[in-house]
């Protein structure tokens, strides 16, 4: 994408669990236990999306020039909330053109 663009999310994973997406500017490799790893870095990190799954969302990449040849990382939890059960995703890279 380039700075400016609208950009479309597909979160799918079991109906009814509730997802959260969110990006940072770096990875990483952190246990959450019995959910999986959290692969992109804790901070600063912003959050994309919150909702029941499936879910879709749209994100405009704000339109700064200065963007341009920044990459950043994407990952979404979901949790089945009556019971804490779960799962993160894997990560997404994002580069900025």
């Amino acid at each position: 994408p380039v700075p400016g663009a609208a950009l479309s999310f597909d979160v799918d994973g079991p109906a009814g669990w509730a997802q959260a997406t969110a990006v940072a500017a770096a990875s990483a490799d952190l246990s959450l236990g019995h959910l999986g790893s959290l692969l992109i870095a804790p901070s600063p990190m912003l959050q994309l999306a919150q909702s029941l799954m499936p879910a879709q969302f749209q994100v405009t990449v704000p339109p700064d020039p200065a963007l341009q040849g920044a990459v950043f990382q994407l990952q979404s939890l979901g949790i089945e909330l009556a019971s804490g059960i779960g799962s993160a995703s894997n990560a997404v890279e994002l580069a900025i053109q």
